[in-house]
């Protein structure tokens, strides 16, 4: 009785037999149309169930197509989002890698930089 996508297919003749028939098929897919007014390519998905009876022949077939443009553009929109946070975080990892690296000696510039001045006279010349 329920699809995939978790719906239930009934008509309302069918409530007094609702468990004397079977569900045979719940089916989807998806497809792309035109639209004519604006020439605009829209996504669209298809639900369908067919209800067969104790021979399995088809009595009915009933379906809903739903247009799921929206839905797939916010989904491009957050998978495009996830690609620039995780390059993001690839470059604050880097960061935070140099600066920990800087952070465990950080009077090494300062030292280098004693030696040198250390080493010449009041002049700027080197010592001997």
């Amino acid at each position: 009785m329920e699809c995939s996508n978790g719906t239930i297919s009934v008509g309302l003749s069918d409530v007094p037999n609702l468990w004397s028939t079977e569900i045979r098929r719940c089916s989807s897919r998806g497809f792309r149309i035109r639209r004519t007014s604006d020439e605009e390519i829209r996504n669209i998905q298809n639900f369908e169930t067919v209800r067969a009876d104790a021979q399995g022949i088809a009595e009915w077939v009933v379906g809903t197509n739903l247009d799921i443009t929206e839905r797939e553009r916010a989904d491009d929109a957050l998978r495009s989002l996830a690609a620039v946070l995780s390059d993001m975080d690839r470059c604050k990892d880097e960061f935070l890698a140099t600066l920990a690296h800087e952070l465990r000696d950080p009077l090494a510039p300062v030292r280098s930089g004693l030696r040198f001045y250390g080493s010449q006279d009041r002049w700027g010349r080197q010592g001997v």
